[in-house]
């Protein structure tokens, strides 16, 4: 299952105490060219700077009691694990199924490699790297949930428009929980929920055939439609007034639907999809509720009532048809990003093509002691920055070379150079790059400058 190994460390660095920008953590894993290994992961934590050790240690109990609590190791037939010790055994959770599993010690002993990679404990959970800040997304999806909920109980509802409503609801939420899972969306929760059991599967239906309805559209989209369009058609019944007698027949027609999911999963897939299971529950409680109803909307369908649903199916429809491709876009955009940069990583190639280039000198003999020199000068890489304070796009560079300098401040040798008419003396790109110069050979040096 992709992705998992990021939900492994993401467990790790939480137990840890380290709270970092997961998202930027998944990515600069999922992106790593040895992904997924041990080392992948070792490159990611350094890249965040977090201390941490890989090491192969005897394969015995007194080596094991000396070991972090929580720690990734390898299994003798190569599997990513993570492992997380007990009192009576350890709790292992395999990279392609977060459902953990208890193993007593001695069973643990005979699976394990030996390898071990443990982190540094984080302090006071501090956080390393930039956190990313989402809770304005957050409050606006809170905002739109809470708003028709408040308009709909400001009607006083009778049993069975309040309990078709809130069934509504929950099959929406599971909906997007579906379309989310469909996307590649990881949640440690959610896998473990889908896989709980050798039986249970949300990808092998939701990927399957019987997922597509009349090879025209997917069942998860069609569940995502029908359920915001009785959660809104609802909003609408009780604004103005209207009974939603229109609602029995529609949940009665729900019925078959819920035969042919359970009979497709039984028999056919032999697999069980816990948010399918969901859905034909959601389904099956609005049909019940059709014993809650008032005797008024038998033998006669309101035109009114009608109209609104045709009105509130059509523009679900609508707005759906033009959200899902954007999804779709987003996370192929998201996949090609993550194997671009598993390319521009690639140091093999970059090594085939680097000894295929010709080489140059950067030395100046004349200007060796002129020129602004960052880090340690007798650094084994030599690294050489041509900029212009003029230059907007330079700031990147900037600051991804700062980053590299903090990290290895004794390996890294950066020479700066400036790309500037040295004919104008009046030009502000000069003038800049002078003073600069100026403020580093006369009152600084590479560690305060």
């Amino acid at each position: 299952m992709k992705g998992t190994l990021s939900l492994l460390l993401k467990t790790l660095l939480l137990k840890n105490n380290y709270r970092l920008d997961f998202k930027e953590l998944e990515f600069q894993l999922l992106s790593h060219p040895s992904y997924p290994s041990l080392y992948a992961v070792t490159s990611v934590l350094e890249h965040f700077g977090v201390e941490n050790l890989a090491l192969e240690v005897p394969t015995d109990m007194q080596t094991l009691q000396q070991l972090p609590v929580t720690f990734l190791s390898v299994t003798n037939s190569r599997e990513l694990v993570l492992v997380e010790k007990l009192d009576s055994g350890v709790k292992l959770t395999f990279n392609g199924n977060t459902v953990p599993k208890r193993f007593g010690y001695q069973d643990f002993l005979e699976i394990w490699s030996g390898m071990a990679l443990g982190i540094e404990e984080g302090v006071n959970g501090r956080r390393d790297g930039k956190v990313a800040s989402n809770w304005i997304p957050q409050v606006f999806l809170l905002i739109s949930i809470v708003i028709p909920i408040i308009l709909f109980l400001n009607s006083l509802p009778d049993l069975f428009q309040a309990s078709h409503f809130f069934a509504g609801l929950v099959g929406l939420f599971i909906s997007i929980l579906i379309v989310r899972h469909e996307l590649g969306s990881q949640s440690g929760l959610m896998n473990r929920f889908c896989n709980a059991y050798d039986s249970t599967s949300c990808d092998a239906l939701l990927k399957s055939k019987g997922a597509m309805v009349l090879h025209l559209f997917k069942l998860s989209d069609a569940c995502v439609v029908y359920f915001s369009v009785t959660t809104f058609s609802w909003v609408i019944y009780v604004a103005f007034g209207y009974y939603g007698g229109v609602f029995p027949v529609l949940s009665l027609l729900g019925l078959p639907v819920i035969m042919y999911s359970l009979y497709y999963q039984y028999y056919v897939m032999k697999k069980w999809c816990p948010l399918c299971l969901g859905i034909s529950v959601v389904l099956f409680v609005q049909a019940i509720t059709v014993l809650f109803t008032k005797d008024e909307w038998i033998g006669k369908l309101d035109f009114s009532e009608t109209l609104i649903l045709l009105f509130s199916a059509i523009s679900i429809i609508t707005v759906w048809a033009f959200i899902r491709p954007l999804l779709s876009a987003k996370r192929k955009f998201a996949e090609l990003k993550i194997e671009h940069h598993r390319f521009k990583r690639n140091f093999d190639l970059f090594q085939s093509a680097h000894s295929k280039s010709t080489s140059y000198s950067t030395q100046l003999a004349n200007f060796n002691t002129k020129e602004i020199i960052l880090g340690n000068p007798n650094g084994k890489i030599s690294l050489v920055l041509v900029t212009s304070p003029l230059c907007i796009y330079c700031k990147t560079a900037h600051s991804e070379l700062e980053a590299i300098l903090d990290q290895y401040p004794k390996d890294i040798c950066l020479t700066i150079r400036f790309n500037i008419p040295t004919n104008d003396s009046a030009n502000i790109g000069f003038k800049v790059a002078n003073r600069l110069n100026e403020l580093f050979l006369f009152e600084g040096d590479s560690e305060n400058f």
